[in-house]
């Protein structure tokens, strides 16, 4: 067994077991959080650039929001079970999953593909067939896998799907090589493809958008609507940063505070960083019915095939 493979594999074997995360929440000044405040479950996606903008920028401290960092929406899904934070970045599958303990709230436009390694030389996703292509299992990477397969009338089984819950190791494994292929969404996607692999299928802004802030039944209302409003906020004056007028830096393509963002808090190296171009964000919108019932159809046929 080549060393490339034991690596992997335990790799695969810690990414499957995600540490849980009881993560400190504190002000910036390092004393203990204002009671008050909304406790905001992020992790690394482009869904949640906004939030760490705002935090960056300033703005979060003056919607009295404080961000608790995660790397999976497994960790994501125990602080919400167990109180510890008011609002959390989720997806509409897991929601579903979770059984009506919280609701979502607003949705979010989230790109997902397909990658493929380079290794394999795959041009199309039948050539992926009796391989590995990693997801964060009952969520949305799993649910677009599922359709990505569909659209092929292939057996599904013949592609086995080995869980990777953290979102900055998937993209870790995936640029180095250690990993046939991954459900990913941006950046990791945008830093595999620069870094040589191919990626075989994306989903743009085709529907369902599944991904989704969810909310306690314990938020009030008007918690939600600041933590919205923080968002849509957030979300604009990102989006102003990331036009090309504004970028200062001749060395690289984005703003200094976006870049620090993407190094510290995804975890992508400077070199990719400072090569990489960003699409502006969506605004939150109102969930749709239809895109509930999409996600709930197809967690009940998994359960039966289970």
């Amino acid at each position: 067994m080549s060393k490339t493979l034991v690596c992997m594999m335990i790799l695969m074997a810690m990414a499957s077991c995600t540490q849980r995360q009881e993560a400190i929440v504190a002000s910036a000044d390092g004393e203990q959080a204002d009671s008050t405040a909304t406790l905001v479950a992020v992790m690394p996606t482009m869904g949640c650039l906004p939030l760490y903008y705002a935090e960056a920028t300033g703005i979060a401290d003056s919607a009295n929001v404080i961000l608790v960092r995660y790397k999976s929406q497994m960790d994501i899904d125990t602080a919400m079970a167990n109180g510890h934070v008011d609002i959390a970045y989720s997806d509409l599958v897991r929601i579903a999953r979770a059984g009506g303990k919280y609701k979502p709230l607003a949705s979010v436009v989230e790109t997902i593909s397909m990658i493929a390694s380079k290794s394999l030389e795959a041009t199309n996703i039948k050539q992926a067939k009796d391989r590995m292509i990693a997801v964060a299992r009952y969520s949305v990477t799993d649910y677009w896998c599922d359709r990505m397969l569909d659209s092929l009338a292939s057996d599904s089984d013949l592609y086995f799907r080995p869980q990777i819950n953290n979102v900055a190791l998937r993209g870790k494994m995936m640029s180095n090589g250690l990993l046939e292929a991954a459900m990913m969404g941006l950046p990791y996607s945008e830093w595999a493809v620069m870094e040589g692999n191919t990626c075989l299928f994306q989903t743009n802004d085709d529907k369902p958008h599944l991904a989704a802030w969810t909310v306690a039944d314990t938020t009030r209302d008007v918690r939600s609507e600041d933590f919205l409003s923080l968002v849509r906020t957030a979300t604009g004056l990102l989006n102003d940063r990331l036009k090309p007028d504004t970028m200062r830096r001749k060395e690289a393509l984005l703003p200094d505070t976006i870049r620090r963002i993407l190094i510290r808090e995804y975890e992508m190296p400077t070199h990719i960083v400072d090569s990489l171009q960003l699409p502006h964000l969506s605004l939150p919108h109102p969930v749709d019915e239809a895109d509930i019932r999409s996600a709930k159809e197809w967690l009940q046929g998994r359960n039966a095939r289970k």
